[in-house]
């Protein structure tokens, strides 16, 4: 470790290789994601479902295909939904109110669920296995979901205009 002597004060001050410090950050990331990866996969196992899977890592398992209108980036969807941690916990649910509505490919909701919209159409049900990242990353949405939690959806596809 190198030190440099800065000012009046007599202890030395660290220099910090910033490369190194990159690398640490991408191997210890990297580290994570198959952590977490090999929680999902443990944790659809562990209920039987047999889904596919993206290159990005979701898991999607279409239940029932009304074989309609498929999904574009563009459109604005309507979906019904619910979201829950992996360990059952309900953190949301509109199935009794108003379907959530967004455009695909730009509006702010989760980049998980932006990835699967192309791969249904109106009147789909699904359930969906998202790894953190696609959901709410790091921080998690500063109520219900805290950081780095990946999440498990059931949503029904509404409507698509």
């Amino acid at each position: 470790m190198n030190f440099a002597f800065l000012g009046c004060s007599d202890q030395p001050v660290p220099i910090i290789d910033e490369e190194q410090v990159k690398r640490e950050l991408i191997i210890a990331n990297r580290d994570k994601q198959k952590m977490e990866a090999d929680s999902l996969k443990t944790f659809i196992s562990s209920k039987g479902w047999s889904m596919k899977v993206t290159p990005t890592g979701l898991y999607y398992e279409v239940m029932s295909s009304k074989q309609g209108r498929k999904i574009n980036n563009g459109d604005f969807v309507s979906l019904f939904y619910k979201v829950y941690l992996l360990n059952g916990q309900l953190c949301y649910d509109n199935y009794l109110g108003h379907p959530i509505r967004f455009k695909v490919g730009e509006d702010h909701v989760e980049t998980g669920l932006h990835q699967l919209m192309p791969m249904l159409g109106v009147g789909d049900e699904v359930r969906v296995v998202m790894p953190s990242h696609l959901a709410f990353g790091f921080t998690g949405d500063s109520n219900k979901i805290p950081g780095d939690s990946p999440l498990y959806y059931e949503i029904k596809v509404v409507s698509v205009q």
